[in-house]
């Protein structure tokens, strides 16, 4: 009997509209008692939305009312924080915990290390620590260490880093429309960094498609080769001196001409079986 193959479960994007698997998805769930979590494990219970863990898909669901739609209520500045952080998370682009966020800092790897509003004194100096050795940016998040735990999958977070400049600007332009005097700075800076490396990206796959298609990058300083007629080679002049006593002035050399029964006059015979004939005649 065959056996009949599984059904592989889809959903729909709120953001781009396509059919995907439904482990490819972060699911944006509604609980009944009106909180707007990320459902990491996809079970929890209430009016659940889901979309791609990419920034593109999450603006384009936010900019149509998509998502709140979907889930039939309005979306807090805090609670969209949040969901951008599970969407990273997602995506594989976060460090969560003291000691992964320090070796993404130390390796410059951390774009945007955050920390939870209710984290310890010590956890917040390390966390600036963190980001002087890193050169990057720290900021406190308006949501608690449990709040910031549930939006990345795990009961309790402190501190986590965003390592990818596109999430970090998103989420940095999150809060600063919440709260401009204190982190406009920082979005703004995150921004041009942001901008920078989407030319760097653009750049380069315009380089790779150029290779591809077997053209080479031209230089507008340097000015366009132009290709010359190939030269004539004069011809050398005699050597000065005395001529070589074997030619004549004036007369070009002879040819050595031979017979052809003297060309092999002083070779030795060829093998024919096993041994030689030399070693027969010395036998004989």
């Amino acid at each position: 009997m065959a056996v009949k193959p599984r059904k592989i479960p889809q959903r729909q994007c709120v953001g781009c509209r396509e059919m995907k698997d439904k482990k490819e998805l972060l699911r944006v769930v509604r609980t009944p008692e009106g909180e707007i979590l990320l459902d990491g494990r996809g079970k929890a219970s209430g009016r659940g939305a889901y979309v791609c863990p990419d920034v593109v898909c999450l603006k384009k669901a936010r900019k149509s009312r998509a998502l709140e739609r979907a889930l039939d209520t309005a979306i807090p500045e805090a609670e969209q924080v949040l969901s951008l952080l599970g969407l990273a998370k997602k995506a594989g682009r976060v460090e969560v915990g003291e000691e992964p966020v320090g070796a993404a800092a130390r390796a410059k790897k951390a774009r945007v290390i955050l920390v939870a509003r209710d984290a310890g004194p010590s956890s917040q100096r390390r966390a600036f620590s963190f980001a002087q050795t890193g050169a990057c940016l720290c900021l406190t998040l308006p949501a608690d260490k449990d709040a910031l735990g549930r939006s990345l999958g795990r009961s309790s977070v402190a501190m986590c880093a965003v390592t990818d400049i596109g999430f970090a600007g998103a989420i940095a332009k999150k809060l600063a429309a919440m709260d401009g005097g204190k982190y406009g700075a920082a979005a703004a800076q995150l921004d041009v960094k942001a901008q920078r490396a989407m030319e760097r990206r653009a750049e380069q796959a315009r380089h790779e498609k150029n290779l591809r298609k077997g053209k080479r990058r031209i230089h507008s300083d340097k000015p366009p080769e132009t290709e010359h007629p190939p030269e004539e080679k004069a011809a050398k002049p005699p050597r000065s001196g005395e001529k070589r006593p074997y030619r004549k002035s004036g007369s070009p050399p002879k040819k050595r001409t031979q017979r052809p029964e003297e060309r092999f006059a002083g070779s030795l015979p060829v093998k024919r079986g096993k041994g030689s004939s030399r070693k027969k005649s010395g036998q004989q």
